[in-house]
């Protein structure tokens, strides 16, 4: 049953992280030295260090641009998977059928959130991925790499998953729609914010603020973690 539950959560939301993965794979491309021509009306692809005038690649993983991009898919994308999960669920009237299979309701809650992560995660990590493979052959640019320089990028990716988690607590956590049904979402939002501009530093802002940041961001995770099935248990959704 658990299978089936995430099977029916994947083919309702495929499309989402498709989208997000175009997005990102645009912003990729062009730190790559992908651009368009507006005079020819289409794309062309940057020469190298040889050109004249020389083009000179963007440090990877160091690109204020891209992980701004990233932290914005990422959040556009948390939205509305977490959204389409639980609000979709009241609007189309299903809570009531799904909570009436034979399997309990933190079965159906964790299937939504294993489904859900997992789409969140890949939908704006696998560009990344690309792209690091891409910076760590030689000769694709004249910077230096090391695969530490992706933590930062990192962070910002694995931040917008206390988005997810926070939309989807207001989703079903038992509330009023104009009052403190849509609290979670202030600190989840703070703490967003807090380790964008951490990892956007570079370690400029000490390493203090950096492991405060990322500890924020784990303590946040498994608390939402704890407290949706919490939520979920105690609602009456007929």
């Amino acid at each position: 049953m658990f299978r089936t539950l995430m099977l029916k959560e994947l083919r309702e939301m495929w499309w989402l992280p498709v989208l997000a993965w175009i997005v990102m794979s645009g912003c990729v491309l062009y730190q790559m030295g992908l651009g368009y021509c507006l005079t020819c009306g289409g794309l062309y692809w940057k020469q190298n260090l040889n050109s004249t005038p020389p083009y000179l690649h963007p440090v990877p993983f160091f690109n204020q641009d891209l992980m701004l991009q990233l932290a914005l898919v990422g959040t556009g994308l948390a939205i509305v998977l977490a959204s389409w999960q639980t609000w979709g669920e009241s609007l189309c009237r299903t809570w009531n059928f799904l909570l009436h299979r034979p399997v309990r309701r933190n079965t159906i809650i964790r299937s939504k959130l294993a489904i859900g992560l997992t789409l969140l995660l890949a939908g704006t990590g696998l560009p990344l991925l690309f792209y690091a493979l891409w910076a760590a052959r030689p000769g694709n640019h004249a910077n230096p790499f090391q695969w530490w320089m992706v933590l930062p990028m990192l962070r910002i990716w694995f931040a917008t998953t206390v988005i997810y988690l926070g939309v989807f607590l207001c989703g079903v956590r038992e509330a009023r729609w104009v009052g403190s049904r849509f609290w979670p979402l202030v600190p989840a939002g703070m703490i967003l914010f807090v380790q964008y501009m951490s990892a956007s530093r570079n370690g400029r802002m000490g390493w203090v603020f950096d492991c405060t940041a990322n500890g924020l961001v784990i303590g946040s995770a498994l608390m939402l973690l704890a407290a949706i099935p919490y939520a979920a248990r105690n609602r009456d959704f007929s």
